[in-house]
C-alpha cells in the first residue's frame, strides 16, 4: 500500500469477530494486529462495525448480517472500540455495510431500524472521543425491489426519521461498472451523487447538510466473472455484463480520480478492492483487485500510482 502510494485502509471491526462468545467476551488480537500493521506504515484507517454475533441475533436471522435484536448491545461494543482504538488514533468510524441491501442488512434492509442504530452508536463513539467523526453505512447500488432500498430513497427516510444529527460524512458505493463514472443514467451510482436529476446531494442540500462530504468507501470494477464482459469499445448493456475487461478497469480509475477531484462535496475515495481473491470464474467477487491472484499487476495498477503521486492523495 504505501509503494501504491495510498494514505488509507478500510477494514472490518466485525462484532461478531471481537465478542463472537458472549456480551462480556472481547477478542481484540486480530484487530489490535490490523491496526499496528496499519499504523507501523504511517497510513489511516477506517474501521466497518457491524454485524452481529450469534447470541445478538433477532429471532429467526441466523447470518452474520442480522440486525441486533438490542440496540443496547451495539451500543455497548461501539463504545468498547472507540475507548480501545481512539487513544491509538482511530477518529473514523463508518456505522455498518450497505444496510440498504439484504445481502448485509437481515432478514431485509429496514431504514427506520438503521437508523436507530445510527443513533446510538453515534452517542457512544462520541461519548469517548467527542471529536470522533461517524460516517453513515455506505450505501450499495440498488433498486428499490426484492427487499433491497435504492440509496436516494434510504437517504429521504433516512432525514425522514430524524438521522441529521447523528452522522457527520454519508457513506456511498458510487460503483458504475460496466459503465465509466461519467455515464449519465439512472442506475450509474457514481451519477447519482450529482448529476443525475434526482441526486444525493439535492436530498442532503434541502436537509441542511450543504457542508457534509460524501466519503465514497467503495469504488471499483471485476475484471472477471461469469457472465458476459464489458469493453471501452462496447458496454455491452444488452447482455448484462458483470465484469469490465483491464483496459476498462484502468479507465474507469483514472475517470473517477479525475471526477472526484473536482467535486467540492468529496471525502476520501476508496477503491475496492487490492488483489484478486481467487481465479475462478463462477462469480465476479474474484476480480475486483488492481493485482491479479498471482500478484501480477494489471493496468489499472500503473494508472492509479500515476495519478496519486500527480497529487496529494486521500
Amino acid at each position: 500500500f504505501v509503494a501504491l502510494g495510498v494514505e488509507w485502509v478500510r477494514h472490518d471491526f466485525g462484532w461478531n469477530q471481537i465478542q463472537e462468545k458472549g456480551s462480556s467476551s472481547y477478542s481484540w488480537a486480530a484487530i489490535d494486529r490490523v491496526v499496528k500493521a496499519v499504523h507501523s506504515h504511517g497510513l489511516k484507517l477506517l474501521p466497518i462495525i457491524g454485524y452481529t454475533p450469534s447470541w445478538a441475533r433477532s429471532a429467526g436471522c441466523t447470518t452474520f448480517n442480522c440486525a441486533p435484536a438490542d440496540l443496547a448491545d451495539f451500543a455497548n461494543f461501539a463504545t468498547a472500540v472507540a475507548a480501545r482504538y481512539a487513544p491509538q488514533g482511530i477518529h473514523v468510524w463508518e456505522i455498518w455495510n450497505e444496510p440498504n441491501v439484504k445481502q448485509f442488512w437481515g432478514p431485509q434492509p429496514d431504514v427506520a431500524a438503521y437508523v436507530a442504530l445510527l443513533k446510538v452508536t453515534h452517542d457512544a463513539i462520541k461519548s469517548v472521543d467527542p471529536n470522533a467523526i461517524v460516517i453513515s453505512g455506505g450505501l450499495a447500488p440498488a433498486a428499490t425491489r426484492g427487499g433491497s432500498i435504492a440509496p436516494i430513497d434510504f437517504l429521504v427516510q433516512m432525514y425522514e426519521l430524524g438521522a441529521q444529527p447523528y452522522f457527520d460524512a454519508f457513506g456511498f458505493h458510487p460503483y458504475s461498472y460496466p459503465a465509466l463514472p461519467s455515464y449519465k443514467a439512472s442506475w450509474n451510482a457514481w451519477a447519482q451523487m450529482s448529476t443525475n436529476e434526482d441526486n444525493l446531494r439535492e436530498i442532503m442540500t434541502i436537509n441542511g447538510d450543504a457542508a457534509k462530504p460524501i466519503w465514497m468507501t467503495e469504488y471499483g470494477a471485476p475484471t472477471g466473472g461469469p457472465g458476459s464482459g464489458a469493453t471501452l469499445a462496447n458496454f455491452n448493456f444488452s447482455n448484462s455484463p458483470d465484469h469490465v475487461d483491464e483496459a476498462l478497469q484502468a479507465r474507469m480509475v483514472s475517470d473517477s480520480i479525475s471526477l472526484w477531484r473536482k467535486e467540492s462535496f468529496a471525502g476520501p475515495l476508496f477503491f475496492y478492492s487490492y488483489k484478486d481473491l481467487g481465479v475462478a470464474p463462477t462469480t465476479n467477487e474474484n476480480f475486483f483487485g488492481f493485482l491479479r491472484y498471482d500478484g501480477s499487476e494489471k493496468p489499472s495498477y500503473d494508472v492509479l500510482k500515476r495519478l496519486i503521486a500527480s497529487s496529494t492523495p486521500q
